[in-house]
């Protein structure tokens, strides 16, 4: 009998990007990448009126219901900008439980998702059969959602926009 051990929930869920009614102001390059982001402590970068903060939140108690979960705050959220081959080195996100992407403007998603155990599945030789990597299938206005610790990256993307963001539950 077939049984799977340790699953990691990811969720893909449609999303109007639009009634976010995000405002995201001082775009500069971030992280090693050098990224063109929004990425602030300031909550001035990025705006979002309660209209959209209520909408956001619904779309991820929607995913997260299976848990249980009644209520959460979002704690950071911010835009991307990948342009000419813009990328994002393999990163988890800290103080927070769940994280969330959502693909304003893409044509070609190109976030890559590790699995935990990844070195472990290239050293045993078990990658023949259990990929170390996933590329999941995912369109213009949809959002992922996924546990913070997992790891992730963004290959070079050309013309992308991204809304990023962290949860925690209340």
């Amino acid at each position: 009998m077939h049984h799977k051990f340790f699953e990691t929930p990811i969720w893909i869920q449609n999303i109007d990007p639009k009634r976010l009614n995000l405002v995201s102001k001082n775009f500069k390059p971030n992280w090693l990448s050098e990224t063109p982001s929004s990425f602030s402590e300031n909550e001035e970068d990025n705006y979002m009126d309660e209209d959209g903060k209520n909408y956001l939140k619904e779309q991820i108690l929607f995913c997260l219901q299976e848990f249980g979960i009644k209520d959460i705050d979002i704690i950071q959220i911010w835009r991307n900008i990948y342009n000419n081959g813009d990328y994002q080195e393999k990163h988890c996100h800290v103080n927070s439980m769940f994280s969330f992407t959502i693909y304003e403007k893409v044509s070609k998603p190109q976030t890559v998702f590790e699995h935990p155990a990844h070195e472990l599945i290239y050293a045993t030789g078990v990658d023949k059969y259990i990929s170390p990597y996933m590329l999941p299938d995912i369109k213009q206005n949809q959002m992922i959602l996924w546990p913070s610790y997992l790891k992730h990256m963004v290959k070079k993307s050309y013309k992308s926009m991204t809304i990023s963001g962290n949860v925690v539950v209340k």
